[in-house]
């Protein structure tokens, strides 16, 4: 996104476009250790970007004179609710080291 395009976003799609890029460098940082990423650049523009965002909403807390990381915490919980994010049930869960072979077994990853 350009700097004029998140000037233009809501607080609440603020905090949403940082969530959304935080997931995508995960994604794409998993895929770069397991050798499948292409385009080894891609990690550092989404840095870049989450720290644009984050500066971006910096400067919206001291103008209204809150604490940092104040936005955030206000719109975390709705990033789910906003995107049509479907929550999982609760299912028996497994744990420790086994969790993510059942997950992937019974496909609820």
């Amino acid at each position: 996104m350009t700097n004029e395009e998140l000037k233009k976003l809501t607080d609440e799609e603020l905090v949403h476009a940082e969530v959304r890029a935080e997931r995508e460098l995960c994604q794409d940082n998993l895929k770069h250790r397991m050798a499948r990423l292409e385009d080894t650049s891609k990690l550092r523009r989404i840095r870049k970007e989450i720290a644009r965002i984050r500066t971006f909403q910096r400067e919206r807390e001291i103008a209204s004179g809150q604490t940092g990381g104040a936005l955030r915490r206000q719109y975390l919980g709705t990033y789910g609710k906003s995107e049509g994010v479907v929550e999982q049930t609760a299912a028996p869960a497994s744990k420790g080291f086994l969790k993510g072979l059942v997950d992937k077994i019974s496909g609820r990853e």
